[in-house]
């Protein structure tokens, strides 16, 4: 792949909990880091739910690997608790683990835009 498709600024969020000081716990999502990415559009279908017809896009993003994503090189190239990706406004959710390129430089995973 060549760096150049990279041409996509996505936002990474996770979803961080903390005790409410209640014995209960409180979530958030927080911007765990912003990069550029190519990404593209797979496939769609609609799909009935509730009654009401939705669409369901997939996407397949492909970013660079980094080593500042773990603490050692054997760790993973991709930092787990994904909670979603921001790309041009559009919320979009993992539906499977990242998968590293065969020379390890980088990191490919599929999403889902769920539409009303």
């Amino acid at each position: 792949m060549n760096a150049g498709q990279m041409n996509e600024q996505v936002a990474v969020y996770i979803r961080e909990t903390e005790s409410d000081g209640m014995g209960g716990k409180r979530s958030s999502l927080v911007l765990s880091f912003t990069d550029w990415a190519k990404v593209e559009r797979v496939s769609s279908n609609r799909r009935a739910d509730e009654g009401r017809l939705k669409n369901d896009i997939r996407y397949k993003i492909t970013m660079a690997s980094r080593l500042d994503w773990s603490a050692s090189v054997d760790g993973a190239d991709f930092p787990d608790g994904i909670a979603k990706v921001v790309y041009r406004g559009r919320n979009l959710v993992l539906s499977g683990p990242a998968l590293e390129s065969d020379d390890r430089l980088f990191v490919m995973f599929e999403c889902i835009e769920q539409q009303a």
